[in-house]
């Protein structure tokens, strides 16, 4: 075969499976490389700098590097509290100063801020007391913030009516004949929470909007009687 018409037949095959590959799911902090330590939406970041110094200038860097354009934070003491306003990956640095001289740049710290989960359901919104077990319900998790490109892995846990359901932990929940036959309204509700675990010791956990299923009991067996 000619190299000119392998080309044409590798070529094709090659970007098919590029554009086919998958990130693998992040589920412990060796996943963001480069991040001493992982923060879920809203948690703050403490550090602490160790130095003789009296006054203290603190700044964080977009990135896993000191590349981009700081920002210099209003923190002035050796105790740094800050929320990051978006998900991805933030470098700290700290310099110390006293009345005449001022310290060398600290070691950097480079931390990862995780997006805020969203977590939904999908699925029937009526079922008969006859086919439950045919109905399933779906979780969908998420990053809410778009623009973070990473993916992560999740656990779920599912209620009824606010109450946890016993074993139910997996993305899709079907009804039960035995446990859910009772006629009328039953609201079900996903907790999704990130497999990693954030340096809070928490992870990250996102309830979901009710799924109302409305549970119908079926007619009874008609009885045909032989009319006059």
């Amino acid at each position: 075969m000619k190299k000119s018409i392998l080309f044409k037949i590798l070529i094709p095959m090659i970007m098919m499976i590029a554009a086919t590959t998958v990130k693998a799911q992040i589920t412990t902090l060796a996943g963001l490389p480069g991040a001493a330590a992982a923060y879920c939406a809203g948690e703050a970041v403490k550090l602490a700098a160790a130095s003789t110094g009296t006054t203290f200038v603190w700044k964080r860097y977009p990135g896993k590097d000191l590349l981009g354009t700081p920002v210099t934070l209003t923190e002035t003491t050796a105790n740094l509290s800050d929320v990051p306003t978006a998900p991805g990956y933030y470098t700290y640095v700290s310099i110390a100063s006293n009345a005449n001289c001022t310290s060398d740049v600290s070691t950097p710290v480079t931390i990862y801020a995780l997006p805020t989960i969203s977590a939904a359901i999908t699925g029937p919104t009526t079922a008969c007391v006859s086919d439950l077990a045919s109905k399933t319900l779906t979780a969908t998790a998420s990053n809410l913030e778009t623009a973070d490109t990473e993916v992560f892995g999740y656990t779920y846990k599912w209620f009824k009516n606010g109450t946890a359901i016993t074993g139910a932990t997996g993305s899709t929940y079907t009804l039960s004949p035995t446990t859910d036959a009772a006629i009328g309204s039953q609201a079900f509700t996903v907790q999704v929470s990130y497999v990693l675990t954030s340096h809070g010791g928490s992870n990250c956990m996102q309830t979901s909007s009710a799924a109302n299923v409305d549970v119908q009991a079926n007619p009874t067996t008609p009885v045909v009687t032989i009319q006059p």
